[in-house]
């Protein structure tokens, strides 16, 4: 049989794909004749032999990574190097990579039994490094583009956009870009590219998702009672983005080999954890002092597009007495709202009205006009 003609057994394999949704398909691998064969539930996927790009990543260099120009959103990995020995039986020009791979792995193994060598005589270093783990966490942000971070946000947002309905009714438009307008204005230090979303939903919620894309539920543009109200919740969701928050708690909930690892470069392991990530940031709870950040950050665009700042804590007030008298309703039903993802308490609201009062003036600030 020649070479063209074979077909190799199968070996488990992953694809990731932004029709995908930020979900990694799971299935099988094979050389069949001139073309590498991914295979699962819905999924099917063929890169020829010729062209193919192979790397190795994740931990320990232990998988093995296609892609291919003609299908270049296409990720495809496995664990299973075997495949490599067919690769190079059936296309010698691969074999070049291969061997590179290959390399990768056996130097990325060299490396790893002197480090566990050398921290295993400093243990005390270990739980130093533990404690220091919201500082690591934000170390390792940095090192993440926002390229890639967009493409993150983007591949989260198709997966609300399959769980519920997008309105583009001019009068909820009109709303949030009034209100968006002026808070745009404020941010100059980074692109983000904004994206504003208002979703058919009645609980008092809005997020942010990490890239740029802000979703507010239809139920929040009917309570608040003054654009204003909706400028501090906006503001504040800006912030989140800006700060990167949504991406250090998934940072830190990746465990500290990975967040060293993304501090020093490789962020493989980061992503195949992101590529599953949607729910878990989509129901993400922040810590009180992310909260304070995102609160101190959102109230000083108030002030920097001259929006009073004071629906901030209006709608806050607002809310924490709705969640008081709905928190059984709530509980019973799972719904989401702002106070179960964002909780407004006595202890912030007070930070924030304390804030309104050391600013020391009520004038200087333009109407929110809705046109």
């Amino acid at each position: 049989m020649s070479a063209s003609a074979q077909t190799t057994t199968d070996v488990r394999a992953t694809a990731q794909h932004p029709s995908l949704g930020g979900r990694t398909a799971a299935g099988t691998l094979r050389v069949n004749g001139d073309r590498l064969e991914f295979h699962a539930d819905n999924v099917d996927v063929a890169f020829p032999l010729s062209g193919l790009k192979i790397s190795a990543g994740g931990h320990n260099n232990e998988q093995l990574f296609f892609q291919h120009a003609s299908q270049p959103d296409w990720f495809v990995s496995t664990s299973d190097q075997s495949i490599a020995a067919v690769l190079s039986e059936h296309a010698s020009d691969l074999r070049g990579q291969l061997a590179t791979a290959v390399k990768s792995k056996a130097t990325s193994s060299r490396l790893l039994v002197l480090t566990t060598v050398f921290l295993g005589g400093i243990l005390a270093l270990l739980v130093v490094l533990f404690l220091l783990k919201s500082t690591l966490a934000g170390l390792a942000v940095n090192q993440i583009p926002l390229s890639w971070e967009q493409k993150l946000g983007d591949a989260v947002f198709e997966s609300v956009k399959a769980q519920g309905k997008i309105v583009e009714d001019p009068e909820s438009v009109a709303q949030v870009n009034a209100v968006t307008a002026r808070l745009l204005a404020t941010i100059t230090n980074v692109d983000y590219g904004f994206k504003f979303h208002v979703i058919e939903a009645e609980e008092l919620n809005a997020f942010a998702i990490p890239g740029g894309h802000v979703v507010v539920h239809t139920g929040l543009l009917k309570a608040v009672e003054k654009p204003e109200e909706l400028a501090g919740v906006l503001a504040h969701e800006m912030a989140h983005v800006t700060q990167r928050h949504s991406l250090r708690n998934m940072v830190e909930s990746a465990g500290l080999g990975l967040i060293v690892q993304t501090i020093f470069g490789d962020a493989s392991g980061l992503l195949a954890i992101a590529s599953g990530g949607s729910e878990f940031l989509l129901r993400q709870k922040f810590s009180r002092d992310t909260e304070r950040d995102a609160d101190d950050v959102g109230w000083n665009y108030l002030l920097a597009a001259k929006i009073e700042p004071r629906g901030m804590i209006s709608f806050f007030e607002k809310l924490k007495k709705e969640s008081e008298k709905n928190a059984a309703a709530s509980a019973a039903d799972g719904g989401l709202n702002l106070m179960s993802t964002h909780p407004a308490t006595p202890e912030r609201i007070a930070r924030l009205e304390a804030k309104w009062k050391a600013l020391g003036r009520t004038n200087g600030f333009a109407p929110i006009v809705i046109k």
